[in-house]
């Protein structure tokens, strides 16, 4: 029995088959790279995910790209939590004290 090999679509971060030429999820064709361009039904309340921060239109729980815009739903520190931004700091400002520590001696 053949193994199904998966992969993330790239416009609604839903699996899809590696070989397929369209995300059955969003209708975007994934040969091309064109993402869909009939509107999508909104989402069911008691499913909803985020809100795309360009377009402001409901997108799907844990997708990568807005099925609408296609904007990057996982840009930057923030996303990831602000407790990541924060250790990312604090840990370049100990690298810059003990720089400057040990220059200063």
């Amino acid at each position: 029995m053949e193994s199904t090999q998966m992969k993330d679509c790239p416009f609604c971060g839903e699996q899809v088959l590696t070989q397929a030429a369209k995300c059955k999820h969003c209708k975007s064709d994934l040969a091309t790279g064109v993402p869909a361009q009939t509107p999508q039904p909104a989402p069911d309340p008691q499913e909803a995910g985020e809100e795309c921060s360009t377009c402001k239109c409901k997108v799907p729980p844990n997708a990568k790209r807005c099925p609408h815009c296609n904007a990057d739903l996982k840009p930057g520190c923030f996303k990831n939590g602000l407790l990541g931004c924060l250790g990312i700091l604090l840990l370049l400002g100990g690298i810059l004290l003990g720089i400057s520590a040990i220059f200063s001696s």
